[in-house]
């Protein structure tokens, strides 16, 4: 498919310095201070230029501010829509993205709200529900022009992929998730949320290495990717003005019609059991195929990029 792009869409902005009068409006209030800001956007241009393929970076105007998207592979070929995890951006992708760009224009949104290049207009108004994120989702996507779209959706992602789906199912055609949230049942996601709350009381290294540990795994990829971008994240305590990935109702999954493959970790604690997990998925998501990768964790497709990214092109290429 040929997208071109709309005259909507804006050069992407640099960091640049900010006077106290302009921080609210500017970042929306998820960052603390300018030198905050300004040191997470200077390890996400680094990161990202690491990408092993070529890229673009661009802003599009929606109700709540400035979208953020990062988009590669050619744009003669079906898009795809990339959402990434919880406080973090679209960096996470770094590994599976020369994969998945080689046969898809990808396009890598940063969430609103959340620690990244997004920006809100104003830090009281931004999505407070998983249907206002999946309603900003499609500004997006129109202003991108592009409709029916594969998603690869990971963690908190692949909770705003599920409400996507069930939002706007006209625009997903396939569906792939890696270790979502919104599938764990109540019990384990207000375990998980209750550990990501106390992460930020009495900080010290000892708690911190603890905590990367948690959320990545302790594979030196992992982090070499993100370490370092988390432990900023949270020793400045910058504030994701997004909505709880809390449960989606039994419901609200079986509302999932397309087909959708789930890609879970046998050793992930934030999504907890994996055969909890399969278990739900199994008895609400109808078209459902699920790969269990036994020693992953929440960082499953930064420890295995080539089979993740293989079974993902498998799955949507049929």
């Amino acid at each position: 498919m040929d997208v071109t792009f709309p005259p909507v869409i804006e050069p992407a902005h640099e960091a640049s310095p900010l006077n106290p009068g302009q921080i609210d409006s500017l970042n929306g209030g998820v960052f603390p201070s300018t030198t905050a800001r300004d040191a997470l956007l200077e390890i996400y241009n680094a990161k990202l230029a690491r990408w092993p393929v070529h890229y673009e970076e661009f802003d599009i105007p929606t109700s709540y501010g400035r979208a953020h998207v990062v988009a590669a592979g050619s744009p003669a070929a079906p898009p795809l829509i990339m959402l990434h995890m919880a406080a973090c951006s679209s960096f996470i992708w770094t590994p599976v993205i020369a994969a998945i760009a080689g046969h898809y224009r990808a396009y890598a949104i940063d969430m609103i709200g959340d620690v990244n290049k997004s920006t809100l207009n104003d830090p009281r108004h931004y999505p407070k529900s998983g249907n206002a994120l999946a309603a900003w989702l499609c500004e997006v996507a129109d202003k991108l022009q592009v409709g029916k779209t594969d998603v690869i959706a990971g963690s908190y992602g692949g909770w705003l992929g599920m409400h996507y789906a069930t939002y706007a199912p006209e625009r997903v055609r396939r569906l792939a998730l890696i270790v979502p949230m919104g599938l764990p049942a109540w019990i384990q996601t207000m375990r998980v949320l209750f550990r990501l709350i106390m992460i930020q009381i009495g900080q010290s290294p000892l708690k911190m290495e603890r905590t990367l540990s948690y959320l990545m795994g302790d594979d030196p990829r992992a982090r070499e990717l993100c370490g370092d971008w988390f432990a900023k994240v949270f020793a400045w305590k910058c504030k994701m003005k997004v909505p709880s990935p809390l449960p989606l109702s039994g419901q609200r999954l079986e509302a999932i019609r397309m087909p959708t493959l789930i890609i879970l970790g046998g050793r992930d604690p934030l999504v907890g059991e994996v055969n909890r997990a399969v278990r739900r998925a199994r008895t609400h998501i109808h078209e459902l195929e699920i790969d269990i990768v036994p020693n992953g964790t929440h960082a499953v497709h930064v420890e295995e990029p080539d089979r993740v990214s293989g079974r993902i092109l498998e799955f949507l290429g049929r």
